[in-house]
């Protein structure tokens, strides 16, 4: 619904000559930096094991990941395109702040149904995504799986710290692209192939030349958008 009415805000808000919107000059910098983010809005992927280690029904995790991507994409895809081919070079890292309502009331309104949205949506899948580091902290520090002041506790301090990094850093887009650049590329690309094919013994010669490549593309597309970023982030504190 969020992804919905997004589209149509950008709809309304689209000029009417689309030839007198600037789009923006494609670079080694900007492309990888973009290749980041792409790849951050994918992180959720790392958690994959602790989904399927808690399913009923094991054998159809393979089926919920690809509908799980056809979903996913169906949502990123429309937003991207429209925004890209409304507000070109002008569009922010995040698209509710290049949308301009002036004159459209029900476009003012369906942002705040957006912003609600979208909060409720974060509020109850960070709690999926943020599991797996918690639960590894709590193995860490020797703190029991059932509830206790100590989980509560190091669980509280681990959103602190969260939070702390989301209001020190003025603008998050070069921070997307630094973490999906670096460790995610790492958790999505090379460890998943990587760890499969010292696991696995049998592996037909096809299927390990295409995770090679998988490995390749993630060095490589990772050590490039982790220095785009860098520059980025070094850019807005300078």
């Amino acid at each position: 619904m969020a992804c919905l009415m997004i589209c149509v805000c950008i709809a309304l808000d689209m000029p009417s000559d689309l030839n007198t919107v600037e789009q923006p000059s494609v670079s080694f910098e900007s492309f990888f930096s973009a290749f980041g983010t792409i790849l951050f809005s994918f992180g959720g992927a790392s958690t994959f094991p602790t989904i399927q280690t808690d399913m009923k029904k094991c054998s159809k995790f393979p089926i919920s990941v690809f509908w799980a991507y056809v979903g996913v994409v169906s949502m990123y895809l429309p937003v991207s395109i429209l925004g890209f081919v409304a507000y070109g070079k002008n569009i922010t890292s995040n698209i509710l702040e290049s949308v301009k309502y002036e004159g459209h009331d029900a476009a003012a309104v369906m942002l705040d149904i957006v912003l609600v949205l979208i909060t409720l949506h974060l509020l109850f899948s960070f709690v999926i995504v943020i599991n797996p580091v918690s639960q590894s902290f709590e193995d860490f520090l020797s703190i029991p799986q059932g509830f206790s002041v100590k989980r509560c506790l190091l669980r509280t301090a681990i959103m602190c710290f969260i939070l702390g990094i989301g209001e020190l850093i003025p603008k998050f887009g070069p921070i997307l692209s630094l973490i999906g650049g670096s460790t995610i590329t790492a958790l999505t690309f090379v460890f998943p192939c990587l760890f499969y094919l010292r696991i696995e013994r049998n592996i037909p010669l096809h299927i390990k030349v295409f995770l090679y490549e998988l490995i390749a593309v993630g060095i490589f597309g990772g050590v490039a958008s982790t220095y785009s970023a860098i520059n980025d982030i070094r850019k807005v504190f300078s």
